[in-house]
């Protein structure tokens, strides 16, 4: 199944500089497979070695020898009893996360110093914390990735995709087969066994048997945290979070970790949690507005980083009206945890927001759109939602600049004029976690550009002096 990450690997590669990179992920979500089809590209023009943190690297010590032998050699003859013949190789050191931080960035500093085989690190545990490391966050599937793998075409992605950003209907027919793949990826989600199951035998039923993998990714994160009873909090806390979503409140709530839970007691292990991938925080905004002032950060909503995951832990009655194409009875809940999982694997989960005041008015979702402002998102479930036409019309919200709103529905695109939202169907909401990810990365650039701008404008300014 095709990945994103290998064009981002491939120009890596090709730079060359800096010549060693980090791959951090959840576990099982397609690290190391990833890595051995980008790697097997006889193009390259690299030989692979490949090392198992928890096999070859056990009995390897390299402390006190950087800079005093030909690490490639040593590799090769000491460790695999292979020959040794001049060329071009590319180290891969799988399950990282195996392996303690003095040895992790002794190997770093091994390869820096050489400066010319490049070294990639796959690590499935805490984030490796070294200042200029280049990074690649992976995530199990996105939407366009499952896409891709149900056998949509480039082109035909395109379309809906340029149809979003036109604001124009899609053709029917694709418009269909779009909500009924939707419909397959809510049901299994993005965890590349899970998919391969069901691409298999075409089978949901297959799939559910797969998704066994969501009891090893728990249990491989809960072994990444010291300590039984932090352990024990954050197994709480990841089998709660369906619950909540899934309740009354449809909230995720302290109190229903335990009587008297509290943030100090437990957002330790939520943020130890997120780290490692395995939630999305969604802190609620008092003010249409993105300032720290506006954020309360005790008041959050957890959510699942996968919608498979999340789908698989609530009550099987949901699964049972997914099947038979009944999104909206527990549809709420379910369209909140897709576009946090469009979002958490775009890269922007520490931009999740909801807006909840005390006066009853709310809004699933708030994403700073073009310009820095606000951008209510609601999922319309066929009912008016008040809260975003008071945010859009009332003149007591004007101050903030909010000109439209986000809705999204089993429906095709179509602009509400009078109501300035735009409606648009469930499967776009990747669309526009995409849209908030580019225009995050242009806003980044602009920012280098001004810091780098600094030193010579302040010469400039000395220079009059003088």
């Amino acid at each position: 199944m095709r990945r994103k990450i290998e064009k981002d690997l491939l120009q890596w590669l090709n730079e060359g500089t800096p010549n060693v990179l980090v791959i951090e992920g959840i576990h099982g979500c397609g690290k190391s497979t990833a890595v051995r089809t980008f790697s097997k590209d006889k193009d390259l023009g690299y030989r692979v070695i490949w090392l198992d943190a928890r096999k070859e690297l056990k009995n390897i010590d390299i402390t006190g020898r950087i800079g005093k032998l030909n690490y490639v050699r040593f590799l090769l003859e000491g460790c695999f009893h292979k020959k040794y013949a001049p060329g071009k190789y590319l180290t891969v050191i799988d399950h990282a996360e195996e392996m303690d931080e003095s040895s992790i960035l002794s190997w770093i500093r091994l390869y820096e110093e050489e400066g010319c085989s490049p070294l990639i690190l796959i690590n499935g545990g805490i984030p490796i914390q070294k200042e200029g490391l280049h990074k690649l966050k992976m995530h199990a599937m996105d939407f366009e990735e499952f896409l891709w793998a149900f056998g949509f075409t480039m082109r035909e992605i395109a379309i809906a995709r340029a149809c979003y950003q036109a604001r124009c209907p899609v053709d029917d027919e694709l418009h269909r087969r779009l909500m009924e793949a939707l419909e397959v990826y809510v049901m299994i989600g993005g965890f590349p066994k899970v998919v391969a199951a069901f691409l298999k035998e075409e089978s949901v039923y297959d799939a559910f048997t797969a998704q066994e993998v969501y009891r090893k990714i728990k249990q491989s994160m809960i072994g990444e945290i010291h300590g039984k009873p932090a352990q024990k909090k954050s197994e709480r806390v990841l089998d709660t979070v369906s619950a909540n979503l899934a309740g009354e409140n449809k909230k995720f709530c302290l109190s229903l970790l335990e009587e008297k839970a509290t943030n100090r007691k437990y957002m330790p292990e939520i943020v130890r949690l997120e780290q490692l991938g395995g939630l999305g925080i969604c802190y609620n905004l008092l003010e249409p507005d993105f300032s720290e002032q506006a954020i309360a950060r005790d008041t959050y909503e957890l959510f699942l980083p996968d919608i498979g995951w999340y789908v698989s832990e609530v009550n099987p009655r949901i699964r049972s009206h997914i099947l038979t194409g009944d999104l909206e009875t527990e549809g709420h809940a379910i369209w909140q945890s897709l576009f946090a999982d469009c979002m958490i694997k775009v890269g922007m989960g520490d931009r999740l927001y909801y807006f909840k005041r005390n006066t009853g008015l709310s809004v699933d979702f708030m994403i700073e759109g073009e310009h820095q402002k606000p951008v209510p998102v609601s999922m319309a479930n066929r009912r008016r939602n008040r809260s975003i036409e008071r945010l859009v019309s009332s003149e007591e919200y004007g101050a903030y600049g909010i000109e439209g709103a986000v809705e999204f529905d089993d429906t095709n695109v179509e602009e509400l004029d009078g109501r300035k939202v735009l409606r648009l169907p469930y499967y776009m909401e990747y669309f526009l976690a995409e849209s908030i990810a580019k225009q995050q990365q242009i806003k980044v650039r602009q920012h280098r550009v001004v810091y780098q701008m600094r030193p010579v404008r302040m010469e400039r300014e000395l220079e009059k002096v003088r």
